[in-house]
């Protein structure tokens, strides 16, 4: 991750948390799979009814999804809703 991208990331959590960010970013909480530390990071809003799709452009390197390999609960907060998946139940392509 380079600099410019966790500055970003730090702006857009912190309208997420505020609700003022565009509907197209969610804020996904996981669990820190070393510190068990409740981790938040900027997403895609990939709620798509009862199913949050994730789009990770790093793949198994970004550290999300290393913590949801880990354990795979996870919570997704947009602007109005919130969506609580358990991913071993989300289908995997």
């Amino acid at each position: 991750m380079t600099t410019l991208e966790r500055g970003s990331n730090r702006l857009i959590r912190l309208a997420l948390r505020a609700g003022a960010a565009p509907r197209a970013f969610a804020l996904l909480e996981t669990t820190g799979r070393c510190t068990g530390l409740a981790r938040h990071t900027p997403v895609g809003n990939g709620l798509d009814g009862d199913i949050f799709w994730l789009v990770a452009a790093h793949g198994t390197q970004a550290d999300y999804v290393r913590n949801l390999q880990a354990n795979p609960r996870g919570t997704g907060q947009g602007r109005r809703r919130m969506a609580r998946r358990d991913s071993d139940r989300a289908p995997r392509r």
